[in-house]
């Protein structure tokens, strides 16, 4: 059965610690929605509202390493979305849309992105202490950084990269 999860994940740089110097970890989490052929929106990471699923802590002498933990992503939902046409939106296929970001559980919601496919729009957010606390992409592009199933499909994995982060995607047989 084949499945997509991440391994590999950094926070670049201290600089984009949003933890407080008297908390030990941050919370590098995730928020991500499916939205699927029919225009119906599913919660890929739904363990409270806003949806989000915690990847790793990150302790503070961590930043700035690559860290290793498998979670899983997606499943092995299609049709794929095109991923050679990030401008136009797409009807008819599978859309995986997400973020990662700092996840403060005492915070209120932040956005993390509006991304619209199959005749729908989805609003990802995050409980962050404030906007900026994003890791992989910047809010406003979220709809153009959707999971290229097809090149993680052909070549096993694919980076998700910014300046703040790093995020690698496997495919995985099960």
């Amino acid at each position: 059965m084949l499945s997509f999860s991440s391994y590999e994940h950094s926070i670049e740089s201290q600089a984009y610690r949003y933890e407080s110097w008297l908390s030990g970890k941050s919370e590098f989490a995730i928020n991500a929605y499916r939205i699927d052929p029919n225009g119906d929106v599913h919660w890929i990471y739904n363990d409270v509202s806003p949806a989000s699923k915690v990847i790793n802590d990150i302790k503070k002498n961590e930043i700035g390493s690559l860290q290793y933990k498998w979670s899983h992503h997606a499943a092995n939902w299609q049709p794929w979305s095109n991923p050679w046409t990030p401008n136009i939106e797409q009807n008819g296929v599978n859309m995986v849309f997400w973020n990662t970001y700092e996840r403060d559980w005492n915070r209120s919601v932040k956005p993390l992105g509006t991304c619209s496919a199959n005749g729908t729009t989805i609003y990802l957010k995050g409980r962050m202490q404030y906007t900026s606390e994003w890791y992989a992409w910047i809010p406003s592009t979220t709809t153009v950084h959707y999971t290229r199933f097809h090149w993680i499909y052909d070549n096993w994995a694919h980076w998700n990269n910014s300046w703040k982060s790093k995020f690698r995607i496997w495919r995985v047989h099960i």
